[in-house]
């Protein structure tokens, strides 16, 4: 389980930092706790749709980390 969590933690392209998906997974939970009554009434509508852009982008971002970690086969942090 240590060995995932590492592998899950460290960036696929350089060891020593944190990995992009978790970066951004960590930028997703930010904005799905957005939501308009944290924003305000009068910017319903703008909070939505930056903060559904905002969620898009993370996950792809995210699924472009994950996938680059798998496929440059970093299983682990050594």
């Amino acid at each position: 389980m240590t060995n995932f969590i590492t592998w899950f933690m460290t960036s696929s392209a350089d060891p020593e930092k944190v990995s992009l998906t978790l970066k951004s997974l960590g930028a997703l939970a930010v904005l799905f706790g957005l939501n308009a009554t944290v924003v305000g009434d009068l910017q319903n509508q703008l909070a939505t749709l930056i903060t559904g852009i905002g969620m898009v982008i993370s996950s792809a971002v995210a699924l472009v980390g994950l996938t680059r970690k798998i496929h440059l086969g970093r299983w682990s942090a050594h």
